[in-house]
């Protein structure tokens, strides 16, 4: 199985891990912008979003994927992890970033898909 394939689904292990951590895990940031959580859960479904895109799955599919994986999370933190809690403003920007990161795929692969129907020279040749 190639990697392109596998490394989403590590990417996804990633962010649970992140979003499942205690708050007081992460570094307290002396400049607290308003609104950097907001973007770091933007980017790192967005990130998510344009793996998926790499790894050749529909955009319709990446879609449902980053509202369900987005809400899943966010159940997680309500009900499963220790000292973290669901915020509906988290979801909103996972889906947003998701979403953008789709978007930003689709326009680095001119909205072509990644590896479908490429044959190599020699798979020309014998055909």
């Amino acid at each position: 199985m190639k990697w392109k394939y596998i490394f989403p689904w590590i990417w996804a292990a990633f962010m649970l891990v992140l979003v499942g951590l205690p708050g007081y895990r992460f570094p307290s940031i002396p400049l607290a912008l308003p609104g950097l959580d907001k973007l770091v859960h933007a980017a790192l479904f967005g990130i998510w979003s344009f793996i998926l895109v790499r790894a050749n799955f529909s955009r319709f599919v990446i879609g449902i994927l980053v509202v369900l994986y987005s809400g899943t999370t966010e159940l997680a933190q309500a009900f499963l992890f220790i000292q973290r809690s669901a915020d509906p403003f988290d979801h909103v920007a996972n889906c947003l970033g998701g979403w953008i990161g789709l978007w930003l795929a689709i326009k680095a692969t001119k909205g072509k898909p990644v590896d479908r129907g490429v044959r190599n020279d020699t798979q020309k040749n014998n055909s």
